[in-house]
């Protein structure tokens, strides 16, 4: 065992999940959608129920990360990591859950809808008047609209201007890489969802970072080391011996996309696209 960079240190083994889910009162959805973010392992059969899926991450070794105390690890014990909304404006996606499973609610956004005054048309009574050419609707006609230029407008109404749509974004997450086969902390970052994500998911979001690589370029989004690249996401166990007790809980983690198979190797089979692993906030 030899010490990691942020005093960090890889114990080379790993902790049975169930018993720290036991610990920290992960309810059985949760497991469930863990268990579909594990790995699949030779030696456990397919599932298709609620309660396999359970089994599949109780059954799942956690590699250990040694640390002074559990602080260390910002997103230790947390099942549900904090998002914010940044300035970006593109597509999110929520979820609900109902106590029993994790609802997908389709594609929705945070909207922050802003507004302006505008002319009414007097022919149709529902068209809006462009306020240089007097066209209604922009001169486009419709069943509803009628299209046509209305110099003489003049009711005035408030209509929704802009839908602004913003990325969240995550802050203080642990970056591991792996050196020599261990897990090794790099430091803390902030990810942010990126992506126009359609409704079929053709494009599904990547969580990226935007960082100067190469001094005297401009910032580019990627991951930590790629441009274009993005993040995954991953579970360890973290472990702190104080006052000669031994406590150990659960992290989220976040690696280069490109590191996928090495993390696998190394133990951590409960992966995701993204940060909050608990829920299925983005599609896999």
């Amino acid at each position: 065992m030899s010490v990691k960079r942020l005093g960090v240190y890889d114990t080379r083994m790993t902790a049975p999940a169930e018993s720290i889910f036991d610990s920290e009162d992960v309810s059985r959805v949760e497991r469930a959608t863990l268990g579909e973010r594990a790995g699949l392992r030779p030696d456990l059969k397919p599932v298709k129920t609620l309660r396999g899926w359970v089994g599949r991450a109780n059954l799942t070794q956690l590699p250990i990360i040694r640390v002074a105390k559990l602080e260390d690890i910002p997103t230790a014990g947390l099942k549900q990591l904090g998002i914010v909304a940044t300035e970006y404006a593109r597509s999110t996606m929520n979820v609900e859950s109902d106590g029993s499973r994790t609802i997908r609610k389709g594609h929705h956004t945070e909207l922050t809808l802003t507004s302006k005054e505008a002319m009414i048309c007097p022919n149709c009574g529902i068209g809006y008047i462009h306020p240089k050419t007097w066209m209604c609707n922009g001169g486009h006609p419709t069943e509803t609209r009628c299209g046509t230029q209305q110099t003489e407008a003049h009711e005035v109404v408030t209509r929704p201007d802009v839908a602004n749509r913003y990325e969240p974004k995550c802050k203080n997450v642990p970056f591991f890489a792996i050196e020599n086969g261990e897990l090794v902390l790099l430091g803390f970052i902030t990810v942010t969802r990126r992506g126009g994500s359609d409704k079929a998911q053709n494009n599904p979001e990547k969580w990226q970072t935007i960082r100067r690589r190469v001094k005297g370029e401009s910032p580019k989004w990627g991951n930590y080391n790629n441009e274009k690249s993005a993040f995954r996401f991953g579970m360890i166990a973290v472990e702190a011996h104080i006052d000669g007790k031994v406590f150990r809980t659960f992290a989220t983690i976040a690696f280069d996309e490109q590191d996928s198979e090495a993390m696998t190797a190394r133990g951590v089979s409960i992966q995701s696209r993204g940060v909050n692993l608990f829920d299925r906030e983005v599609t896999e």
